[in-house]
């Protein structure tokens, strides 16, 4: 029987058949599987999630901080980029030991170099050697596990600095590959020094934040961006294109009211006069009298052991510290009896003439305090004194008579009016930290009356005079300081703040105007400080003896400071120019008294007010008369002759039009005719023979004379008019003597 044959057909297509179910089985486990990994495998999942977060990431971007910016435009606080170095030890770059040992050496010879001793001095860090750097490499390479972050600049760089070390460095080239990362960091820097407007501008430090840095927080930070990155290295990430991405938008500038030049010049002068006189505290403000802007606002107090070594801004006495203001309250009391009793300047009273004599007391009882005065307003009145007489000698008997007579019936309708002026509220700096005043209620009448005719039994803080002083200097409008302007977003102005006005009208025309004439009678007093201001105003001094006590960072005056402490607070405020008052200044120093009358308002917080004016009335050309242009152009009548360069230089610019005669001549003689027109001929220069040097000045006719070999005298002042020798003469020897004669 014969066998039989397979049948090939068949046997292929049965192959065929087999692969093709498993292949379909194949695909539906595969199917299966992707279905279960992304429907239903939570480890999957995470193990995703994990890879991906390790290989991507979103990071925030932060917004460059706005700059806080003086009234010029002149920065006094910015943010600036930094920069630092992150070396990565276990980057492939650094896989031969021998080139990075080489490599290393060279580059911390450069960092030593470059964080010099110089530099680590003014920027307050330790200085590293080449040694010092080397070692640091050498270590963090031979560790067991390698740092891949680790930063080696003892400072962070500017961009400036970073690219110049890019440049120049070893390593920082790039020339051992991706073996650095860098840091970058908006750092917060103050172009006028760290303590200048300390109290304005502000500082934040983690949760704390004070002055316009914390006021402003908001609208300074901006808005912060987002990116997503990518991992590229172990420690090296780079930004990819993600529709999440949103760019930073950067912080607003705040423009405030401040006057650069004039806050550092104020801060340097207050900072002399608290040395001098060994002072506890001193405030100085420069008020704009229109719209209360702030233009200088100096808070200097005491810091360590003792009083009259080193002072900064470490308190914002101007607005927090509310003392006694003395007899700078006496403006108060003015405008009260003025407007509210009728007083008129010749109001009068009788001080009791000569106290220290008369009696032998050196007080006189009024209602139930004790008054003295320590200036004699009534030396040639037989005591009698009025009202304008009484505020320009600061008499303490006149207005405690004068407040208590005329209120003590009605004490109440006197604290109204002292209300009426905001006297015990604040005007507009609360966001500063501004203490309101306070009127006193814990006395008798009788007592408190007279004292608050004075300045006592009442407490204000600096600001709060400033501003009553300058709604005098405003024509009676009180408006609120401002040390904000606007703010600005680049070029553009986001907010312009606006002039807050607290009363419309603190009294009439007839009360402004013979507050005004007290005033100026009163800076008639103080012509030994105020000799050399070059303009008019109006002003009231001030001694306060203060008890309770104040912020100090002085050890000195860290204590309680009782009725039998001598600490006085001197002040003084004044307005300029009399007739149109443009500013308002307010000084105080507080100090504790060492001897004998050395603390006075005058004496203390006068000559810093006097400077402060100074400066101003010398950098504001408003100040000063104009000068009109004559109807005809002006020319000279005479032109000195002289050398022929500088001569011919000078009549181009003084006269109207000159004539050149002196070709191949260095010297040259000028005339001027009627109209102005110099024409300058030459002069012939020989030795042994006399020059004419007729018009010329004294310099150059002497040079030439001895120059030709003469002796020569002179007598006046000017241009040369007569020689006692002819031009031409032929000298006989070289001592031959001539005389000058100059004029003007």
């Amino acid at each position: 029987m014969a066998e039989k044959r397979p049948n090939a057909k068949k046997d292929i297509l049965f192959r065929v058949r087999v692969l093709y179910a498993v292949f379909i089985l194949a695909g539906l486990l595969i199917a299966t599987r992707l279905v279960w990994v992304q429907m239903f495998s939570g480890s999957v999942a995470r193990s995703a999630e994990v890879l991906s977060r390790n290989i991507f990431r979103t990071t925030e971007i932060p917004s460059h901080r706005g700059a806080i910016l003086a009234r010029g435009g002149e920065p006094l606080a910015a943010s600036v980029f930094r920069y630092q170095a992150t070396f990565d030890f276990a980057a492939e770059g650094f896989a031969s030991a021998e080139r990075f040992d080489k490599e290393t050496d060279s580059l911390s010879a450069c960092l030593a170099r470059f964080f010099s001793r110089e530099d680590a001095a003014r920027h307050g860090y330790r200085y590293l050697s080449k040694r010092d750097y080397k070692k640091i490499f050498d270590d963090n390479y031979a560790a067991k596990n390698r740092k891949r972050s680790v930063k080696i600049f003892p400072r962070e760089v500017t961009l400036d600095e970073w690219r110049m070390m890019r440049d120049r460095f070893p390593i920082l080239n790039g020339n051992m590959g991706v073996t650095f990362g860098r840091e970058q960091f908006d750092k917060r820097v103050y172009p006028y020094g760290d303590n200048l407007a300390r109290q304005i501008i502000g500082r934040i430090k983690d949760t704390t934040a004070y002055g316009i840095e914390g006021i402003c927080n908001e609208e300074l930070t901006g808005r912060v961006g987002r990116t997503v990155q990518q991992q590229i290295a172990n420690g090296f990430w780079a930004r990819v294109n993600d529709a999440d991405n949103i760019d930073p938008e950067d912080g607003c500038d705040i423009v405030t009211t401040i006057d650069a030049g004039l806050q550092q010049m104020a801060d340097e002068r207050m900072r002399r006069q608290l040395v001098a006189k060994h002072g506890s505290f001193g405030v100085a403000i420069v008020m704009e009298a229109a719209t209360g802007d702030i233009l200088a606002m100096v808070n200097l107090g005491a810091e360590g052991e003792r009083r009259g070594e080193r002072y900064t801004e470490y308190y914002n006495h101007a607005v927090r510290t509310s003392l006694t203001p003395g007899s700078t309250f006496k403006l108060t009391n003015t405008l009260i009896l003025v407007e509210d009793a009728g007083f008129t300047a010749s109001n009068s009273y009788d001080t009791e003439h000569s106290p220290q004599l008369r009696g032998g007391r050196s007080w006189r009882r009024v209602g139930g305090a004790n008054v003295t005065d320590s200036h004699d307003a009534g030396k040639e009145t037989g005591g009698i004194v009025n009202l304008v007489d009484a505020f320009a000698h600061s008499s303490n008997i006149y207005f405690a008579k004068a407040i208590y007579e005329t209120y003590r019936n009605n004490p109440s309708r006197y604290v109204e009016q002292l209300r009426r002026l905001r006297i015990d509220e604040c005007v507009g700096l609360q966001a500063f930290g501004e203490k309101p005043g306070h009127i006193s209620d814990s006395y008798s009448d009788a007592f408190r009356l007279p004292r608050q005719g004075f300045g006592y039994e009442v407490t204000l803080p600096a600001i709060h005079t400033a501003a009553i002083f300058n709604a005098v200097a405003n024509g009676g409008r009180m408006v609120s300081p401002r040390l904000v302007s606007s703010i600005r977003r680049g070029d553009e102005e986001v907010e312009r703040k606006k002039v807050n006005t607290l009363v419309e009208r603190i009294c009439s025309d007839r009360t402004l105007a013979l507050v005004r004439e007290c005033m100026v009678a009163a800076s008639k007093q103080t012509k030994n400080i105020f000799s050399d201001v070059p303009v008019d105003f109006g002003c009231k001094t001030g001694t306060a003896h203060i008890t309770g006590s104040f912020i100090s960072n002085c050890r000195q005056d860290t204590r309680a400071i009782g009725v039998r402490d001598k600490y006085y607070l001197g002040s003084i405020g004044a307005y300029f120019p009399a007739d149109r008052p443009k500013y308002t200044v307010f000084v105080c120093m507080c100090k504790e008294s060492t001897g004998y009358n050395d603390y006075f308002g005058i004496d203390l917080a006068g000559p810093v007010a006097a400077d402060i004016m100074k400066y101003i009335y010398t950098n504001d050309p408003s100040l000063h008369e104009g000068i009109e242009p004559a109807a005809t152009p002006q020319a000279p009548k005479n032109i000195k002759g002289g050398n022929a360069w500088h001569t011919h230089r000078v009549a181009y610019h003084l006269s109207p039009d000159i004539e050149a005669c002196y070709e191949g001549s260095e010297w040259c003689s000028v005339k001027v005719d009627e109209q102005g027109k110099a024409t300058l001929g030459g002069v012939e220069v020989e030795r042994g023979t006399v020059p004419d040097v007729r018009g010329m000045g004294l310099k150059d006719a002497l040079y030439l004379l001895e120059y030709c070999g003469l002796d020569v005298s002179f007598s006046g002042r000017g241009r040369v008019v007569t020689q006692s020798l002819r031009a031409g003469t032929k000298l006989s020897n070289d001592r031959t003597k001539i005389r000058i004669i100059l004029e003007r």
